[in-house]
């Protein structure tokens, strides 16, 4: 996952959600969408990629700091086709 994704742009996680199902977060929001357009229907392993966008609200923790405002991380999630 972080080799595919990675010739995209900087990944700042990725993990297998289930078997077929992967997830990768993005530093940049741009690099997510880009790996939309580069990965969108294209084969692994004999199956097309289902590539898409997910915005997900993660709060920015501090330890002893003031609340902060929360952040957007953009992911592009693959699903392979059965």
């Amino acid at each position: 996952m972080e080799e595919l994704f990675g010739t995209i742009g900087n990944i700042l996680s990725a993990r297998m959600v289930r078997e077929g199902v992967a997830e990768a977060v993005f530093m940049n929001e741009e690099d997510a969408y880009k790996s939309v357009e580069v990965f969108n229907n294209r084969q692994l392993d004999g199956q097309p990629m289902c590539v898409s966008v997910v915005n997900k609200k993660v709060p920015v923790l501090a330890a002893a700091a003031p609340p902060q405002p929360s952040r957007t991380e953009t992911k592009s999630v693959l699903k392979a086709a059965r």
